[in-house]
């Protein structure tokens, strides 16, 4: 699976709640996207992007947030931290 296709799935995925409060931050489209892509690489042991962080945590990349979707446990992830709109 290519990058494009990894961040339109994540994006697809996360669009498919109604969310209070989402940012995406698209690396390759803001100046300092290296160092941020450093950063997140000492934070989360994993240099791949997309990287998806809910309430602070990262729950792991486009793989790892297609497999929480479809096991119901990213809607509870998102419930929980009172995530999703009424």
């Amino acid at each position: 699976m290519t990058f494009n296709d990894c961040l339109s799935m994540a994006k697809e995925i996360l669009g498919k709640y109604k969310l209070h409060d989402c940012k995406i931050v698209e690396l390759d489209e803001i100046s300092n996207g290296n160092e941020y892509q450093n950063i997140l690489e000492k934070i989360t042991d994993a240099k791949t992007v997309p990287r998806i962080f809910i309430d602070g945590r990262c729950i792991g990349g486009c793989d790892d947030t297609l497999i929480l979707h479809r096991n119901g446990d990213l809607e509870k992830i998102l419930k929980q931290i009172n995530a999703i709109l009424n």
